[in-house]
């Protein structure tokens, strides 16, 4: 039986191969997502790396993402979406788009996740 509908390539399973920019993307991402506000809790504290971030993920947990961090990440996914699917880079594989719409996929579950957990079932 024939589908008339033929899935676009990137939406079907890859090769795990990240590109060099989509990792770099990654990577560089993290830093104001994570790595700075544990600094600075860090810096608040006075005391090691792992004291700072256990505080930090204690207050995550408890308070849930600030509008700091639901914007932040919005502004990430739109230019990590642009990038990916619009901007016709030659750097861009059909691999690093079906990992890029895992990424969205994930990124969904977990923002509808922390809206329903912080601000409808507290």
């Amino acid at each position: 039986m024939e589908f008339p509908f033929k899935r676009p390539s990137w939406l079907r399973w890859q090769k795990e191969r990240l590109s060099l920019w989509l990792h770099v993307y990654l990577v560089v991402t993290i830093i104001p997502v994570a790595l700075i506000p544990i600094l600075i809790e860090q810096h608040r504290l006075g005391s090691a790396f792992k004291t700072a971030f256990d505080a930090w993920v204690d207050q995550l947990a408890k308070r849930g993402p600030t509008t700091y961090d639901y914007f932040l990440s919005a502004a990430i996914l739109i230019l990590l979406g642009w990038y990916t699917y619009f901007s016709k880079s030659p750097r861009v594989k059909e691999s690093d788009k079906f990992y890029v719409f895992l990424l969205f996929c994930i990124g969904t579950l977990g923002t509808v996740q922390q809206v329903l957990i912080h601000h409808f079932i507290r």
